[in-house]
């Protein structure tokens, strides 16, 4: 602090100490004489201050015993101001003991929003932040090429996380995980000539990778966007063949970037909303992108094997993205239904501007941007992910983009993201990629963003002050390991890959590199020591097998911490991991999660502190309402009966059943017994529609002989499984007439 010999105490030290805190000699500014003048411009231009007016000469007139003045036959009029007791004026050392309200305000304020000083709260808080260690060697992960993008797996059951690698100038790469070495760090082999079929084997060029599991059966899939031929791999108990061109997506996903899954329509099966661009070749950037406008997929593969573009359901192609290389679903008003945000690449202006799309509760969905973000600059966005950044039970957004720093979007109660300030990190450098992450597992969601130059470091940025009105996203690269290793980044993949709670991090580097995977670990100590829970779901019923859109609210005791969704792409082109980790700190009590899944339907359930608990879906489709039974007579004495109910969470279709029984005393024509109609059964129609708002509307229509009168009662049962359903109270349906030909 350049102390001179012999001047070490405290007053002088003080006031060195408050310069480093933002404070001014106590006449560092004009003496400002006349109340016209605004305080904060004169002095130290602090308000509560008194100006002083003998500068570095004030102890030469202050009794150094009484720290009083003494101005002998100075008296000059007006009389010079001072204050021989402030730490900030050239007083004697021993007067020097007192600092104004206002320079106090002062110095807090810089100690909270320095990020030299908030970096530094970091490097003392070994205790319970995460450090990071390049464990790249110790992986053996081996493959060719530049990654592009990358996504977590375990695509052959065995409760381990693989790895998917798209690449931008080589062949795609599958690497199962095998084991954790002794420093905990997972180890790979490359299986894509043993485990993707030959004819299948991942092209050059792949792109943005979002897994799923498209058909429910209970394997994870996978998609990979491409400029021609992208894959869409079917797992097949633990191998890959590409099923793209059987389901007719190889033509509907071309020229795509990313995609992202989720089930729009609220049908059980999870749809795909593919981002594409032209021009941008495997690097797309702003200068070398053009539109090619995105596709909403429908999965339609349980009635006709096969995906169907519903893009028209996005509106006028004049309202949809044609240049984007990131998407993401989440709902973000907690309505029960996916929404959208789809980012341009391109800067704002005209057409070329990102959109977010809300849905209606039946699959509609209205292109609401210019409302919800009115007079906020969106531009030129390469990444899109959801999650709570302030703790508020609402989904925020965090966009990266090339040109601006990562952005925190928070979204109020009415849904608007322009209500609150938005909240910048501090870059002055275009990124590649961001993705939130609890790195010291605080409660509060973080977050990551990495290079796009050579020349730059990756970034953790500390999110401070959650819930206050007064957050900040500090940078705290260098006390957590990242600021020494520089170079481009293609792709975020973190995972508690050692089952300690934080995440290890696969960074999009060359192999050859040798900087590409870093295991999260405490300086001192092997696992961190504040507490977390975490939350795997396991769908079920009529939900999407992977559970994808599903919210998790976590709860320590009745004291609201957290809410998180099962992603199913997001990022620039990638995706998260899809076990949830909530970190609680030093808090501590009963925790447990409220899952609400995708269909609706609302599940409590306990965790246990530094373990991952498993949630089975067990969703009750809820006692069928609004029944009816249609009788209509047909031409040639044919007859339909049609059935109508509602059901307020989501079933499995194949499990919905019609029972009817004989009235009694009915005439011989008309003794049928016990009829089960299911989907399945001969001369039967049926179909699942979501409802506007919430809820399920199913239809069973049986055709038959007609035999009139007849009269019989009926019952209608939805369920997801044979412990959870739910059949109806018994009604009455007449067959009054028949029509002849």
């Amino acid at each position: 602090m350049g102390l001179k010999p012999g001047s070490f105490d405290g007053g002088i030290l003080s006031h060195e100490i408050g310069h480093c805190l933002g404070l001014y000699h106590t006449f560092h500014g004009e003496f400002c004489n006349g109340s016209e003048y605004p305080c904060d411009e004169c002095g130290d231009m602090v308000c509560d201050t008194v100006i002083d007016t003998f500068g570095d000469q004030l102890r030469e007139h202050v009794d150094k015993d009484t720290c009083e003045f003494d101005l002998g036959e100075y008296t000059p009029d007006p009389a010079p101001t001072g204050d021989p007791l402030n730490i900030m004026a050239y007083s004697w050392s021993s007067c020097m003991t007192t600092f104004t309200n206002g320079q106090v305000q002062r110095m807090l304020y810089f100690i909270e929003n320095s990020l030299t000083l908030q970096e530094a709260v970091v490097l003392t808080s070994a205790a319970t932040a995460a450090r990071f260690e390049n464990k790249s060697d110790d992986t053996d992960l081996a493959y060719d090429g530049t990654p592009y993008s990358s996504v977590i797996l375990d695509y052959n059951a065995d409760d381990k996380k693989d790895l998917f690698i798209s690449m931008r100038d080589n062949y795609g790469s599958l690497q199962k995980q095998m084991s954790l070495t002794q420093s905990e760090v997972p180890t790979f082999e490359d299986r894509t000539e043993l485990d993707i079929a030959e004819a299948s084997w991942p092209q050059i060029g792949l792109r943005g990778v979002a897994v799923a599991d498209y058909d429910n059966d209970g394997r994870v899939d996978l998609f990979a966007s491409a400029e021609s031929n992208p894959r869409l791999y079917h797992n097949n108990n633990g191998t890959f063949a590409d099923s793209a061109s059987t389901l007719g997506l190889a033509a509907l996903a071309d020229s795509s970037y990313a995609g992202a899954w989720g089930d729009f329509d609220r049908d059980g099966q999870i749809d795909l909303y593919v981002c594409r661009g032209a021009g941008g070749g495997n690097d797309p950037t702003v200068a070398n992108m053009s539109a090619v406008r995105g596709r909403l997929l429908r999965n339609d593969v349980r009635a006709s094997e096969s995906f169907a573009d519903r893009s028209d359901a996005l509106g006028a192609s004049t309202s949809a993205v044609g240049a984007s290389v990131a998407a993401s679903w989440a709902d973000m008003e907690g309505d029960g239904d996916l929404d959208l945000f789809v980012g341009d690449l391109r800067n704002t202006g005209g057409s070329a501007s990102s959109r977010l799309y809300i849905n209606d509760g039946a699959g509609g969905l209205s292109e609401t941007f210019a409302s919800r973000f009115g007079g906020l600059t969106v531009k030129n966005v390469n990444s899109v992910v959801w999650a709570d950044m302030n703790n508020d039970a609402k989904l925020d957004l965090v966009l990266g983009s090339e040109s601006t720093p990562p952005t925190v979007y928070f979204s109020s109660n009415s849904g608007n993201f322009n209500s609150k300030g938005p909240l910048s990190a501090n870059v002055d450098a275009p990124t590649n990629g961001v993705r939130p992450v609890d790195f010291d597992l605080d409660g509060t969601q973080d977050i990551l963003a990495v290079p796009r130059a050579s020349t730059d470091h990756r970034w953790l940025f500390w999110n401070r002050g959650a819930g206050e009105g007064k957050q900040a996203l500090v940078a705290v690269s260098h006390a957590v390991g990242f600021a020494d290793s520089t170079g481009r980044i293609d792709g975020i993949t973190m995972a508690d890959f050692n089952g300690d709670g934080d995440s290890d991090i696969y960074f999009g580097r060359p192999a050859d590199t040798g900087d590409f995977f870093y295991r999260a670990k405490l300086t001192t100590v092997d696992h961190p020591t504040a507490g977390w829970v975490g939350v795997r779901l396991v769908a079920g019923g009529g939900n999407n097998g992977s559970a994808i859109g599903a919210m998790v609210r976590f709860y320590i005791g009745s004291s609201f911490e957290q809410v998180q969704v099962v992603d199913g792409g997001s990022g620039k082109g990638g995706q998260a991991d899809n076990v949830l980790i909530c970190g609680l700190g030093t808090r501590s009590g009963s925790v447990y999660a409220e899952v609400k899944w995708p269909g609706g339907y609302v599940q409590t359930a306990s965790l246990t502190c530094g373990q991952v608990t498993t949630i089975t879906d067990v969703t009750s489709p809820g006692t069928p309402s609004a029944i009816s039974g249609v009788y209509t007579a047909i031409p040639g004495g044919e007859a339909e009966f049609t059935f109508t109910w509602d059901t307020a969470y989501s079933c499995k279709p194949a499990l919905d059943k019609v029972t009817l029984t004989d009235a009694a005393s009915q005439p011989s024509q008309c003794v049928i017994g016990t009829v089960v109609l299911t989907p399945s059964s001969a001369g039967v129609t049926h179909a699942v529609l979501a409802k506007s708002g919430g809820g399920y509307r199913h239809t069973l229509t049986w055709h038959l002989e007609c035999n009139a009168p007849c009269s019989y009662s009926y019952i209608v049962e939805s369920a997801t499984d044979s412990t959870h359903k739910d059949p109806s109270p018994s009604k009455k349906i007449t067959m009054n007439v028949c029509i002849s030909q």
